[in-house]
């Protein structure tokens, strides 16, 4: 498979260097072998990429995750903007997309815009939370968050503790039994290991304290 065939030019890819996972923006493709990306952030900062480094970009699909590595030709600025130059090495592979549980849970959460700078004074917008899952969080929020947006999570898991998590808006739906609301979808970026421990912790929980009345 081409790449051309699998991704748009301004879709969210997955970067994955080492341990660190993070998103980053498809720019360019030249050919079937180098294309561009925005250079990846991580903690609100640009990921340090050496030349030659590889890396690992997922695409998710409905009917799975494509993969693919590449290595990094060289960094640079165009247009104001920091961009890596890849070149893809090997095949684009197709993995079963990973199920995670979504457990329905009705907390109270805040929903910032993601700043260069976390700026925990800044506006921000009081929402519900529908559903948790290790991967991203669904809530209802009178704030139009537009398709691809970068904002931060303000959460409390129970005993777990107060959370701040990053993640990117997927989709934004009116919400129909209420006027002036809406139904996002969003993923975490930037998940450390402890914080994805403290999430699945929080959903095992809850799901041993309520397994007879998830609904209610």
């Amino acid at each position: 498979m081409k790449l051309t065939e699998l991704a748009r030019v301004g879709e969210t890819l997955e970067f994955k260097v080492g341990r660190i996972a993070t998103r980053t923006t498809l720019r360019d493709i030249l050919g079937d072998k180098l294309f561009i990306v925005d250079q990846p952030e991580y903690r609100l900062r640009p990921l340090i990429i050496a030349q030659n480094e590889r890396a690992k970009l997922s695409v998710f699909r409905n009917n799975g995750v494509f993969t693919m590595s590449a290595a990094v030709e060289e960094t640079f600025i165009r247009e104001g903007r920091q961009q890596c130059l890849l070149r893809l090495l090997g095949e684009i592979e197709r993995e079963q997309r990973r199920y995670f549980y979504r457990l329905p849970a009705k907390l109270g959460i805040m929903v910032r815009p993601r700043a260069r700078e976390l700026n925990m004074a800044a506006m921000g917008y009081p929402a519900e939370t529908i559903n948790i899952s290790e991967r991203g969080v669904c809530f209802t929020c009178r704030e139009r968050l537009p398709r691809g947006k970068r904002i931060s999570v303000q959460m409390e898991l129970d005993e777990m503790g107060f959370m701040v998590l990053a993640a990117e808006v997927l989709r934004c739906e009116p919400l129909i039994k209420k006027e002036g609301a809406y139904v996002i979808g969003a993923q975490f970026t930037e998940l450390t290991g402890v914080e994805t421990a403290y999430i699945r912790k929080f959903i095992m929980k809850r799901q041993m304290k309520r397994p007879e009345r998830e609904d209610s």
